[in-house]
């Protein structure tokens, strides 16, 4: 009688699963200069927007700071991405702005590579709101982002935006947010 090797299948509540979290707004707001007004707007889709004072020609606003969205992930979950939605325009009726850095942000430092790309133009006072998305399902922008980190209160975004040529503008953000994606 010959015996074969019993082959045992892993029941699937073993298996790592990819998920990700529901889009997610800020609990927190902030800047790094004395640009912005109303930093909390940016909590909500709602077209209450931060804003700032008129901005020069081809000048670039202060840091908004966007943080303590209050993730909560699964024990020993593993980053694989993280998407950022971030809905603006400008004050005037023509002419561009756009967004000029973004990056991920925790312990009071911009981390990974910057996702701005001076091409994601932000809508005008004509057109109305521009929704520009970055990153992605398998896109941790080249930062080693841990479950610890994202569930810190001071984890997030950090953006600033820069005023195309011609005329001063007023930059005005409605909501900046984000989703993990991770596997447990």
């Amino acid at each position: 009688m010959t015996a074969f090797p019993m082959m045992v299948a892993a029941s699937a509540a073993s298996l790592p699963v990819s998920t990700s979290t529901a889009w997610t707004f800020p609990g927190s707001a902030s800047e790094s200069g004395t640009d912005w007004s109303n930093e909390t707007n940016i909590g909500a889709d709602d077209d209450t927007a931060a804003t700032t004072g008129q901005i020069g020609t081809f000048a670039n606003t202060a840091y908004l700071y966007a943080s303590n969205f209050d993730f909560s992930l699964p024990s020993g979950a593993t980053i694989d991405g993280i998407e950022c939605e971030i809905k603006a325009r400008h004050d005037r009726g023509t002419g561009s702005a756009w967004i000029d850095n973004l990056y991920l942000r925790w312990n009071s430092t911009n981390q990974g590579n910057d996702q701005g790309t001076n091409d994601d133009e932000i809508g005008n006072l004509a057109e109305g709101y521009n929704t520009n998305a970055y990153g992605g399902s398998a896109d941790t922008w080249g930062a080693s982002v841990t479950k610890a980190d994202v569930e810190r209160s001071d984890f997030g975004v950090a953006v600033s935006f820069q005023n195309g040529g011609g005329l001063t503008r007023a930059m005005l953000v409605d909501y900046i947010r984000l989703k993990i994606h991770y596997t447990a």
